[in-house]
């Protein structure tokens, strides 16, 4: 009702009446709302509020005490600061995010249109434990075991995972086992059902894989700003990249932490002596998986850093990507088409596909 940070503070005259308020005096105010053609010129009085003290039967306050000298209150803070809408400077980066993102353009490699990276290890993490005895505890559900089964099926057609042969000790016990789950959403337009993994699950007195990997600094951009510039313009578009995170390879040496199991058609038994189960690993970024985020956003960024001066517009476009979701909007229809075959062209050097595309502009969407 009373914004302390601006120019002018508006009120209902039924607030002022039920309040009791007192008229001042009168201004002239030119105003230009949100959506208006044209400014509206009015005369508006000026309410005085009373200094009595007023009862409340309830009052509700957050208090918040630090009594742990190690708790980052800085992050706390960070949740009522304006630097969250980008209103001051950005903070600086600290000097742990640089590390990372020295290691991970040393360990980036681009073959065939596509980039192989490494996953972002903690220095100090101990060995971890397979988790096999807890991954074992599949769920088996018939309604969805064929829709889970084709997934599975498509990925090793396309080579995102690969099969591990159970019979060798070393690959049971060694590595890390991911439980998953599937979620299912029947009113998405493409994929209903979708593989869930937990990389923080572990044992009593274990480490999970999420526990050995860093987060990485967060490479989103301020979401404010996406909204803003999506309605800068008349003509708004918006796509997503198809499967993003798969079509990120992870080196050769890592794939052991990305293993799962599978039930294999034929009943619910889960005893690794028989033959109804078989495992599988990821050869590509798991989502699900702490720094998976971080590697997304990192390999989009140095990728499209190599056509900032071709398709400067573009590129800053694609900077500007929520994950793997694309929101903006051009000034017409010309360039919003160039734009977005610029796009494309660029994603699809890296193996990946910029689809789903909407907008409000008939003559684009039937381009």
């Amino acid at each position: 009702m009373i914004d302390g940070g601006a120019n002018k503070s508006f009120i209902l005259r039924e607030v002022v009446e039920l309040l009791d308020l007192k008229v001042v005096d009168k201004e002239e105010l030119v105003i230009y709302t949100f959506g208006s053609e044209a400014a509206e010129k009015r005369t508006y009085d000026i309410v005085e509020g009373k200094e009595d003290e007023v009862n409340c039967k309830d009052i509700f306050a957050n208090h918040l005490m630090v009594e742990n000298e190690e708790f980052n209150f800085d992050r706390v803070r960070n949740l009522w600061s304006l630097e969250t809408i980008g209103i001051n400077p950005d903070n600086e980066v600290p000097l742990s995010d640089k590390q990372i993102l020295k290691s991970f353009e040393q360990n980036m490699v681009y073959t065939n249109k596509r980039y192989e990276t490494r996953l972002l290890w903690k220095e100090d993490s101990r060995e971890l434990k397979s988790n096999c005895e807890i991954a074992k505890r599949l769920k088996k559900n018939e309604e969805l075991h064929l829709k889970y089964d084709e997934i599975i099926k498509e990925h090793l057609r396309d080579g995102i995972i690969e099969r591990v042969n159970l019979d060798l000790d070393q690959n049971i016990n060694s590595g890390y086992f991911l439980p998953h789950h599937a979620v299912v959403c029947e009113q998405k337009d493409s994929t209903k059902v979708r593989i869930v993994f937990d990389a923080s699950s572990k044992g009593k007195g274990a480490l999970s894989l999420n526990d050995c990997l860093e987060s990485g600094p967060s490479l989103n951009p301020d979401l404010l700003k996406i909204i803003l510039r999506f309605k800068l313009h008349k003509i708004a578009f918006c796509a997503d990249i198809q499967r993003a995170f798969l079509e990120i390879e992870i080196v050769e040496e890592d794939r052991q932490f990305l293993k799962f199991l599978w039930i294999k058609k034929g009943g619910p038994n889960l005893d690794l002596s028989t033959h109804n189960v078989e495992a599988f690993r990821y050869t590509r970024v798991t989502f699900g998986v702490k720094c998976s985020p971080f590697l997304l956003a990192a390999v989009i960024r140095l990728h499209v850093e190599k056509y900032i001066n071709k398709y400067k517009r573009a590129c800053e476009m694609l900077n500007e990507l929520y994950v793997d979701d694309l929101i903006n909007s051009s000034s017409d229809t010309t360039e919003a088409l160039q734009l977005s075959e610029e796009r494309v062209h660029i994603l699809g050097e890296a193996g990946m596909n910029l689809r789903r595309w909407a907008t409000n502009s008939t003559t684009l969407h039937e381009t």
